[in-house]
């Protein structure tokens, strides 16, 4: 997510970062993005960007089109943690702006998910399918958008409209960074609403005894990991512990051979043993290692440090994907000190 982010901004300079305008940012945009995702690997990171069409025959009195762009904090290890954007225009009919939000959807949803979506020209009586731009990533879900906003602009063929431009100054900055704060707020408030929603609905009546024996099986393996385990995050469905797994075996990712231990994040139901546990990946935890062992690996080329990143991201993926299938993380299997010891032991063969 952050080389994706860092990409993206070498070509777009951001208005607004989480709010913050960045003519108030004083260190360089990718520090200060490192050090917000670094405090909180889970974060959103919203970026307000002025988009300037790059047709020349653009055929809409619109000099930029002004947005706000999410990036969930889960993206893009999750199918379903699609960017979005929310277009801030003033100036452009709210009914375009959601064909061009919805637009924005679909790319993602290519790029992410290998969905396929076709733009409708009922003039012509014919359908185009979208086409990404140069890759999957944050740059070209843009660069995608930027091809085919004037498809999405006139998606309501029937209504006619005009749009007015204004002079760019400081107050327009200042109201679109405003803009772009308020719905980030609308946006957090709604997310904060949804994961209340699905906490009650998941939320399960436990057995006490089962309780108690889930509470004894962590505490066991909290005895016996001691520093390689700690807390990331508790509520009324899971404890989420990160932990620290030793690179025993051959044929692992390089950049995790050079850091001799992986991290991931372990998922105990509340009702564990009963329901299994799961893997998920921590969020920034290759393109971190790329950033602090970047001196040691300062001989490598550039795209053999991004390499290095994805290699490891590949085989993070496909190995969470197995364990979480496997018959391994099934209740049968009730000591987590276990579970941890089969990982460190059979990593290459997940």
């Amino acid at each position: 997510r952050y080389l994706e982010i860092i990409k993206l901004l070498k070509y777009h300079h951001p208005i607004t970062i989480n709010g913050v305008p960045t003519s108030k940012i004083t260190s360089p945009l990718k520090e200060y993005i490192h050090q917000m995702m670094t405090n909180d690997a889970t974060v959103d990171i919203y970026l307000s960007f002025r988009l300037q069409p790059s047709d020349p025959d653009f055929p809409y009195d619109v000099e930029t089109l002004n947005f706000s762009l999410r990036i969930p904090g889960n993206y893009p290890y999750r199918k379903d943690a699609l960017p979005t954007i929310v277009v801030l225009n003033e100036e452009i009919p709210r009914g375009f702006a959601v064909n061009v939000e919805v637009g924005f959807k679909k790319i993602a949803g290519i790029a992410i998910a290998g969905e396929k979506y076709v733009i409708s020209r009922e003039e012509e009586d014919e359908e185009i399918a979208i086409d990404l731009v140069e890759g999957k990533g944050l740059l070209s879900q843009i660069k995608t958008l930027d091809k085919y906003l004037e498809e999405f602009l006139k998606e309501e063929k029937k209504q006619t409209f005009k749009f007015i431009t204004f002079k760019e100054d400081k107050k327009k900055n200042e109201m679109l960074a405003k803009q772009e704060q308020e719905q980030q707020k609308r946006q957090q408030e709604k997310l904060r609403q949804k994961k209340i929603h699905e906490e009650q609905q998941q939320n399960k009546e436990v057995d006490a005894g089962v309780i108690r024996r889930r509470n004894e099986l962590i505490e066991e393996m909290m005895n016996k990991l001691g520093s390689h385990l700690k807390l990331f995050s508790k509520n009324s469905n899971e404890n989420k512990y990160q932990v620290s797994i030793p690179i025993y075996e051959g044929g692992i990712p390089e950049l995790w051979r050079f850091n001799r231990e992986l991290k991931i994040i372990m998922h105990i139901p509340i009702d564990y043993p009963g329901t299994p546990v799961t893997l998920s990946p921590l969020n920034n935890f290759n393109t971190n290692l790329m950033l602090k062992y970047k001196k040691s690996l300062e001989n490598q080329e550039s795209t053999k440090l991004i390499s290095l990143v994805e290699e490891a991201k590949f085989f993070e993926k496909k190995m969470i994907s197995n364990f979480n299938k496997s018959n391994f993380a099934q209740p049968a299997h009730q000591n987590l000190v276990y579970v941890v010891n089969y990982l460190a032991n059979n990593l290459v063969k997940l």
